[in-house]
């Protein structure tokens, strides 16, 4: 009967232009349980958390709380109906104390429709905070808060709020193992006072300690839901990766060649750690890890972005970046996560964005050439096959897989020595991520270096020929292109001890 599960998803689907991101997904969940929902990166979880908060409508499928079907036409309407989602950025206002924040917007009492007084916000935060054994300053503004500490504020918040369903995505990515033992004391207390929590993390160990049941999605379907006591860590990793290794990765035979690029000891004073790395003429080193596991800010930090500690060498010779200036300046190339925001200008036309890291190239005395401008952006066009009815057209009218071809011939024509790619698949087609391979392959057949940044494991280790794995804003294990595959690197990523060189090696 679906009266004894708090949340039944019955059939979900859902569809965006091009990709069906879920099909007809089950899930169902106890009351009072904590059930795990996992799944590599883009196998739909967060599709599903958001059509259950409101985010997004279903285009089939039904919901159901507490055995009744009903219909959930937006975040204020999922709240309403009890459920709640704590997001891995937490979504706090950083100059509000907590107790701003736990009440941000619900001000007003509404059953008598005068303004709270501070005192009694107070009061409430700290009758909330003290009810999950927490004893945080709830005057003091979040920013001043360790990270655990905002979490506990926004579980706060969700409780005021009368939640009975609790979504928590990644919630202990950014914890250390003390605050982590200390939010599953509080996860407990929820649990026993009958509050249904959805659970989404990849720490897999984590989830066999905290679970009582857990529902795996792989390329938007169920490929395991069970009672947590019936499975094991093993047969979770396989419902995960399953055999999706069928990906068009081209062919490339390594030429490894001199040290292009060395990163010792590199650290950006908050979550960056201790990062030592090199990359060679022809090589693709390859960097993965959970989300927030401290991938881009590695990429952010060797750039000159915001390195605050650490020596780096470019083709031998020790280099001082103090910003993305003197990054290009001695060869280095960043395609960044956000192409939007860091990687292009929008409203700027498709030539506009290519030439800008090369401009000066195409000068003299300070007037631009522009017959040899509009050359080398139709040849870089043509190569790289973007999609455009003409090199005028403003950029934010393309495709995102044709914006992402406009940031990687960008930074081609830039002919830097070691580019650093940052996600550079993420949201686009499975053409146009074939182009991206074409590129990178490119690169190092002409004895460029490559850092191709990824979350998805498969494509790291189809791509390159060193996987570095990242934790906790360090590298924590080292797999040869013989060495990976996705269960070692997951189980790397989860602090399992998968094999590989544990950090100790650096070439």
């Amino acid at each position: 009967m679906e009266e004894s599960y708090a949340v039944s998803m019955l059939g979900i689907t859902k569809r965006f232009p091009g990709v069906t991101a879920l099909n007809g997904v089950d899930l169902r969940v106890r009351k009072g349980e904590v059930h795990a929902l996992l799944g590599e990166n883009g196998a739909g979880k967060s599709t599903l958390i958001k059509i259950l908060s409101g985010v997004y409508r279903q285009d089939e499928g039904e919901i159901q709380i507490n055995g009744s079907p009903t219909v959930i036409r937006g975040p204020e309407d999922a709240r309403e109906k009890g459920v709640s989602a704590i997001h891995q950025d937490l979504n706090l206002i950083p100059f509000f104390d907590a107790t701003q924040n736990i009440f941000v917007g619900r001000e007003r009492d509404s059953s008598k429709g005068l303004l709270l007084e501070r005192r009694r916000m107070s009061e409430r935060a700290k009758a909330l905070l003290e009810d999950l054994n927490i004893d945080i300053p709830v005057n003091r503004p979040v920013r001043k808060l360790t990270v655990a500490q905002q979490q506990m504020v926004a579980i706060a918040r969700a409780l005021s709020e009368n939640a009975r369903i609790l979504i928590m995505d990644e919630p202990t990515a950014m914890l250390s193992g003390r605050e982590i033992r200390q939010l599953f004391s509080i996860i407990e207390h929820l649990r026993k006072s009958g509050v249904t929590i959805i659970y989404i993390s990849h720490r897999l160990e984590e989830v066999l300690d905290i679970a009582d049941s857990v529902t795996v999605l792989k390329d938007g379907v169920v490929s395991l839901s069970c009672s947590i006591e019936e499975v094991t860590l093993e047969q979770i990793i396989e419902a995960m990766v399953g055999g999706k290794m069928d990906q068009q990765f081209l062919e490339r035979v390594s030429r490894i060649g001199s040290e292009l690029l060395r990163v010792e000891d590199l650290s950006d004073g908050r979550l960056v750690k201790g990062v030592s790395l090199r990359v060679r003429a022809g090589e693709v080193v390859g960097i993965t890890g959970t989300v927030g596991a401290g991938k881009s800010e590695i990429a952010r930090a060797i750039f000159g972005a915001s390195r605050s500690a650490g020596r780096i060498w470019v083709e031998g010779k020790e280099v001082n970046i103090r910003s993305p200036r003197d990054a290009i300046a001695v060869g280095l190339a960043l395609v960044p996560e956000d192409r939007r925001g860091h990687g292009l200008i929008v409203e700027e036309s498709v030539s506009s964005n290519i030439v800008l890291p090369f401009l000066s190239r195409l000068a003299t005395f300070g007037f631009v050439n522009r017959v040899a401008e509009k050359e080398t952006v139709v040849r870089l066009v043509d190569s790289f096959r973007v999609l455009t009815p003409s090199i005028k057209q403003k950029v934010m009218f393309l495709s995102g897989g044709n914006q992402q071809k406009v940031v990687l011939a960008k930074w081609f024509g830039a002919k830097a020595r070691v580019y650093i790619l940052d996600e550079p698949t993420q949201g686009i087609d499975v053409g146009a991520k074939r182009e991206v391979y074409r590129f990178i392959n490119q690169l190092v057949e002409e004895g460029n270096g490559v850092l191709f940044i990824s979350s998805d494991i498969p494509e790291v280790i189809g791509v390159a020929d060193v996987t570095l794995v990242v934790s906790n804003g360090e590298i924590v294990a080292r797999f040869g292109r013989n060495e990976a595959t996705q269960e070692k690197v997951l189980m790397a990523m989860l602090g399992s001890g998968a094999g590989g060189d544990q950090c100790a090696r650096r070439d």
